[in-house]
């Protein structure tokens, strides 16, 4: 098997990953800087969630994206000449 920089498969995997990351990293922290916002300087929960609920919507579908599109990308079973000739004439068309 090519190493993984030279794997187109496992370079769009990472950066898949990585994206998805990101996503989440981000938001954990803006989402606990407003609700931690909300709770002391607004007296309680006011507005935090408008901004929760839809992002964590648009996050679960990344993931789901990211989870059901790695399905596609792993190798299937099989001689690895065959499974590396075969990607190579995808890449072609």
């Amino acid at each position: 098997m090519a190493a993984t920089g030279d794997d187109p498969r496992a370079r769009l995997r990472a950066k898949d990953r990585s994206a998805l990351l990101w996503h989440t990293g981000f938001f954990i922290v803006v989402n606990a800087f407003l609700w931690i916002q909300d709770m002391l300087l607004g007296g309680g929960v006011d507005y935090a969630y408008w901004t929760t609920i839809p992002w964590g919507f648009g996050l679960t579908l990344h993931a789901l994206a990211y989870h059901f599109a790695r399905r596609g990308l792993r190798e299937p079973a099989g001689d690895q000449a065959l499974v590396d000739e075969q990607w190579r004439e995808t890449l072609v068309r």
